[in-house]
């Protein structure tokens, strides 16, 4: 077409099915860029495998994405995501059948368990959306067994530092097909030697699996457990780990180390 073309000629070839008018964006000189794409770059090394345990690490970019609410494309985790919303479960502070316990200890153990979600709702922690690094690595272990039909939990470690004068992260992960991951797939020794060698150990991320609600599925508390604290307490003593967060694959709670010292243990 001549340059010399009017806007009302290129709005007759538009009508007629010829050349389309260009977009406000090409006009101006610009290109719309796509929405941001959640996903942890690259594939994981296997740092141990045993069975259907395995312990993974990534060393990637401290890319803004990954702290974006933007979620993975991964059919399993939407799919997840798509069930607990029709059952009414996706609540922030969620609502599951109450726990029976068997005898006095076991009713106060749940009595603490109740006090670290009262903790975590009210000043020592909060809860918001999850986002994208946390939501990639929930769909990663949906991926291996489905949250709603296998529920398990996964351990991700998360250290971070200057390399070349950028931020990078490098994210220890371990899973199994058991509830629990075995203790020797936590990457805790990892971390100690990485913390060693000038890592900052920011956070330790697991996630809490699917309760149910009157036969519904309902989401886990993105609190930690008194066993979970115990846990983290320990590490932020030896290795100075700065932070523990918790998913449900839609919220996920985060306390600080100071915050954690409120919280309950098992004894």
């Amino acid at each position: 077409m001549s340059p010399q073309c009017t806007l009302f000629q290129l709005l007759v070839l538009a009508a007629c099915g010829g050349p389309q008018l260009p977009s406000a964006a090409a006009v101006a000189g610009t290109v719309e860029a796509p929405p941001p794409r959640c996903a942890l770059p690259g594939a994981p090394t296997v740092v141990r495998r045993e069975g259907n345990a395995v312990l993974q690490v990534w060393e990637v970019p401290a890319a803004p994405v990954l702290f974006e609410e933007v979620l993975p494309s991964a059919p399993g985790y939407l799919a997840y995501r798509k069930a607990i919303a029709a059952a009414g479960g996706d609540l922030e502070r969620p609502v599951a059948d109450p726990p029976q316990p068997r005898d006095d200890a076991e009713r106060e153990l749940w009595r603490r368990e109740d006090e670290n979600v009262a903790l975590m709702y009210g000043g020592a922690g909060r809860v918001r959306p999850i986002r994208c690094l946390e939501a990639a690595l929930f769909a990663a272990q949906d991926a291996r067994y489905s949250e709603l039909t296998q529920p398990t939990e996964f351990i991700a470690s998360i250290l971070r530092r200057e390399v070349g004068g950028r931020p990078q992260l490098k994210i220890y992960f371990g899973g199994s097909d058991a509830m629990f991951p075995p203790k020797a797939f936590y990457g805790f020794d990892e971390v100690r030697r990485d913390v060693a060698a000038g890592w900052e150990y920011w956070v330790v991320l697991h996630n809490h699996t699917v309760r149910t609600l009157d036969g519904k599925p309902a989401l886990g508390v993105p609190a930690p457990s008194t066993g979970d604290v115990q846990i983290s307490r320990g590490l932020v003593k030896e290795l100075g780990l700065r932070a523990v967060w918790v998913t449900n694959g839609f919220y996920t709670g985060e306390a600080t180390a100071e915050e954690l010292a409120r919280y309950r243990i098992r004894d």
